[in-house]
């Protein structure tokens, strides 16, 4: 036996699980950022407490540097997925009002 969903529950529910795909997106890029700005603090620390009192390579920085740069942009689209969805579902409700 087929069961049938109505179309505009399966559209409520294709909303719902792309707005939960965005906010996933966002938390994943919240926690990459926080431990790219650590290791970027942790390689300031070591630069300033070096032994022979050398600066470490900026490649240490630069790698951390560019992850903050990559999370911030897939934070960026993953608020605007989560932007799209929040109107859909609006844009739904009102119909259905």
């Amino acid at each position: 036996m087929l069961y049938r969903i109505p179309v505009g529950d399966f559209i409520v529910m294709s909303v719902s699980l792309t707005l939960q795909t965005g906010v996933t997106g966002v938390q994943k890029s919240i926690s990459g950022m926080e431990q790219a700005a650590q290791k970027v603090a942790a390689s300031g620390s070591e630069n300033v407490s070096s032994s022979n009192g050398a600066l470490s390579s900026p490649a240490d920085i630069v790698e951390p540097l560019v992850e903050l740069k990559l999370y911030e942009a897939t934070a960026n689209a993953s608020a605007k997925v989560v932007k799209t969805a929040d109107q859909a579902l609006g844009t739904l409700l009102d119909i259905n009002a």
